[in-house]
């Protein structure tokens, strides 16, 4: 299927500046987290970021056991992702790593997370996790200044079968980079204007259009990943590490990662402790990049071949940090 009226977004800019009046929420500011200005805490992420981990997660463990509610979220959402962890982590025994990052209970332990009070961002997110959040919880974490983890809660619900995202269309909440939820429900409805109106407003290589069916082009694909906002820290390793072939490493790191809904999960643990620009520039969120890349797919010659024939440069990033594991 070609994309419909081809180059359309050009004609309908006024379109899409009036439509971005609702589609484009005020932003909501993150909520402080009690302990994150303690020296102890700030100390320890910044090893984090510099991907120290073996000095920063025993520090910022022992801070969560003190009751370092900052800590207790960090070390929670590490301990959820393992995009986060590298190869320090991953080389502990499993009892090392329950020891390490989650605090007594259970069998397997219990993640910190459950130990933090009055953090609704965080609540939500374990609403999230534990498969009770509804549409409307996962929305809420726009209004708490989560833009990422809102992405990532609607795929998750999305990948659990739940309908009635096209119930929020007109949500200024709903967030533009996953409204391909609503676009498909409009399609099971038969409201095919109402699609094809929303998509003659993207860019021609916005991949929300693969998940459309709808064709896109390579130089399109590229031109799009150049130009989004979302995926902050592929773009930011491919800055420092693939100067030569930005476009090329972008669309790379898109196929290695799994496709569009993994590059808009990309991103801080929690905005309210770690600026998206922070996180993405650090050695953490670049190499968070490969690892959730490496956590997609098993490292092989096979599976190298077609990334070095998209972008060399990528492809030897993401082999050497495999050999790290």
């Amino acid at each position: 299927m070609a994309h419909p009226r081809p180059y359309a977004f050009l004609h309908n800019l006024l379109a899409a500046l009036i439509v971005g009046l609702w589609i484009v929420a005020s932003p909501a500011v993150a909520q402080k987290i009690n302990g994150q200005d303690a020296p102890e805490f700030t100390a320890a992420l910044e090893l984090w970021l510099k991907d120290d981990e073996a000095t920063a997660l025993p520090q910022l463990a022992a801070l969560a056991q003190d009751g370092n509610q900052a800590a207790r979220v960090l070390v929670g959402m590490i301990d959820k992702n393992a995009a986060l962890q590298g190869p320090w982590v991953a080389l502990l025994t499993k009892k090392e790593r329950i020891d390490l990052l989650r605090t007594k209970g259970g069998l397997s332990g219990t993640s910190w997370l459950r130990q933090v009070d009055d953090v609704p961002s965080v609540q939500a997110w374990l609403d999230v996790v534990d498969s009770t959040a509804d549409i409307e919880t996962v929305l809420s974490l726009v209004d708490l200044g989560e833009p990422r983890l809102a992405r990532a809660g609607l795929i998750w619900l999305d990948a659990r079968q739940v309908v009635g995202f096209a119930d929020f269309a007109d949500d200024a909440r709903f967030p533009k980079e996953v409204r391909y939820l609503i676009w498909r429900e409009w399609q099971k409805t038969g409201d095919l204007d109402k699609v094809a109106d929303s998509l003659n407003l993207l860019h021609p290589g916005d991949p929300q259009l693969d998940l459309l069916r709808v064709t896109r082009s390579v130089p399109d694909t590229e031109n799009w990943l150049m130009q989004t906002d979302l995926g902050a820290p592929l773009m930011a390793l491919c800055q420092a590490q693939c100067q030569g072939g930005v476009a090329a490493c972008l669309r790379a790191g898109l196929v290695t990662l799994g496709g569009y809904r993994r590059v808009v999960s990309l991103g801080t643990p929690l905005v309210s402790l770690i600026a998206e620009e922070r996180f993405s520039q650090s050695p953490r969120g670049q190499l968070g990049v490969l690892r959730q890349s490496l956590s997609y797919m098993f490292l092989s010659e096979s599976r190298l071949k077609p990334i070095r024939a998209i972008d060399m440069c990528f492809a030897e990033l993401l082999e050497d940090e495999g050999q790290n594991f």
